[in-house]
């Protein structure tokens, strides 16, 4: 009975990968869920929305947060039937009606988001395996460097004179840019090559010191709708250092601005002087400031599969808390 449930979604659940627009942390249970989950196509071209807990009081209208990832979106259809979806994406997030005549499933209604052409690039590096000279224990492996959190880090162990980072892409992939956040010394740099070994590197970047950028928190709310507690000032002091390391939930705020309800934390500040805002789902962890951000330009697009961050001086541990790249895989 499972695998008839399972055959006219499957497209949805096989061969895909956790979404990076609406990414749920590990260990979420389906109670704790605000609406369901999402996967996406290996070609980063459908996002698909797994409803498991469809809006209250029969509507017919569901309303997402903004994707995590600036992912846009073109269409919207059912996945079962084809029925077209009515679709509204602004800054607020995204507004999903159903046809008329069709209802939410008892079970789990898929809808398939067809992404639109001037998104912007999927990050080649999400979730690819990681390999590394060491690290300074369970949680600082090098896995963590790829999966798409910035509050998470791979870190050498403190007695690695020679650190490094290496990251397996699964196929060539015409490099354009890559962003890395993390702690890195002049010198540090990129290699890349077209086997595991490193046998013949090609040499893509070195890095040089920079100035960390200033962190200023603008405004800070958390809660749902109009019952928000202000956390402006307690976030001000937080971030005072230049960094700030939170998780939204009740103990953020001092209590349950808005019981019974989904919450959010909504911030608005300036990193670098580059204002910015986020909005961080009760339950996830928020990391800003603190890395230093290192973006690397290849205009001449070269093809690898494999890239390595590497340190051939002694110094403090090399850290890594996100290593993305953006370029494109040959069809």
């Amino acid at each position: 009975k499972t695998g008839q449930l399972i055959k006219p979604i499957e497209r949805s659940i096989k061969n895909t990968y956790p979404s990076s627009s609406w990414p749920t942390a590990a260990g979420t249970k389906i109670a704790d869920l605000a609406w369901g989950v999402a996967t996406r196509s290996t070609d980063d071209r459908i996002e698909y929305l797994h409803i498991l807990k469809p809006p209250a009081n029969g509507s017919t209208t569901l309303k997402l947060p903004p994707t995590a990832d600036g992912r846009k979106f073109a269409k919207a259809v059912m996945l079962q039937g084809s029925k077209p979806v009515s679709l509204r994406q602004d800054a607020e997030g995204l507004t999903l009606t159903l046809p008329a005549g069709a209802s939410w499933g008892p079970l789990n209604t898929v809808i398939a988001l067809q992404v639109a052409a001037d998104s912007p690039q999927p990050n080649a590096a999400l979730w690819k395996g990681c390999r590394a000279s060491s690290h300074a224990e369970n949680s600082k492996h090098p896995s963590m460097a790829t999966d798409g959190k910035a509050d998470t880090s791979w870190s050498s162990d403190p007695q690695d004179a020679s650190p490094w980072l290496a990251i397996d892409l699964g196929n060539p992939c015409a490099i354009e840019r890559m962003e890395l956040e993390g702690s890195f010394l002049p010198g540090d740099h990129i290699i890349a090559s077209d086997t595991l070994d490193f046998a013949q590197p090609t040499a893509l970047a070195t890095y040089e010191a920079k100035a960390a950028p200033t962190l200023e928190i603008l405004s800070a709310s958390y809660g749902a709708g109009d019952s928000r507690a202000d956390l402006t000032e307690k976030l001000r002091q937080a971030a005072a250092a230049g960094s700030l390391r939170i998780t939204a939930n009740n103990d953020l705020a001092g209590g349950d601005p808005a019981p019974n309800q989904p919450k959010e934390l909504h911030l608005e500040y300036k990193l670098g002087g580059e204002q910015l805002t986020k909005v961080v789902r009760e339950g996830e962890s928020l990391a800003l400031g603190g890395n230093t951000k290192w973006e690397v330009s290849t205009p001449a697009k070269p093809s690898f599969r494999h890239l390595r961050i590497e340190r051939n001086t002694a110094g403090k541990p090399m850290q890594v808390s996100e290593w993305q790249v953006f370029g494109s895989f040959a069809d």
